[in-house]
């Protein structure tokens, strides 16, 4: 990217940054406002109950609190410029009844909004071929970029006999 001709490079690329920082929040105002628009606009002609009503804008509260503050940390890191570092994440120990299996990903892996995922070529287990007595793997997954929320998801255990499905997750702060 080439810096306009009245400003030095380093003012353009501070000035991208802050944009991008700017961008986020724009862009969550935007998802918010989205989602919302139905929870607020009112049921049966828009006539809106109360107590419904009441809670409904609590749980909005909540929700761009919450959303604010993982917005913000997304902020801090695009402004350090280490958005785009490798983020890895270990999960918790994993077993599965196949001694010496394969260990493949069936798919990515979801938060529980099901407003981001962790691609499969971001995740791997450890190991990816069990030992012959060993049941027991972890994930590794690179989350640059990645909402903190639980991902959930199943890793597929193989050997020449049989096939088993095992229910992960891995969490990111």
């Amino acid at each position: 990217m080439r810096a306009p001709p009245s400003e030095p490079a380093e003012a353009w690329v501070v000035s991208s940054l802050w944009a991008d920082a700017v961008r986020g929040y724009a862009e969550l105002a935007s998802s918010l406002l989205e989602r919302w628009s139905p929870r607020h606009a009112g049921v049966d002609g828009g006539v809106v109950e109360p107590v419904s009503d009441l809670g409904a804008r609590a749980s909005s509260a909540t929700e761009a609190g919450f959303l604010a503050a993982l917005q913000t940390l997304d902020s801090v890191a695009v402004l350090a410029g280490r958005q785009h570092e490798p983020y890895i994440i270990e999960s918790e120990p994993f077993s599965t009844s196949l001694a010496g299996a394969t260990l493949v990903m069936s798919g990515p892996l979801t938060n529980g909004h099901g407003s981001d995922e962790l691609p499969v070529d971001a995740i791997m287990a450890e190991p990816r071929t069990l030992g012959e007595a060993e049941t027991e793997f972890r994930l590794r997954a690179d989350a640059a970029g990645r909402r903190g929320a639980t991902y959930l998801g199943t890793v597929l255990a193989s050997t020449l006999d049989a096939t088993e499905s095992v229910a992960v997750w891995i969490v990111l702060p």
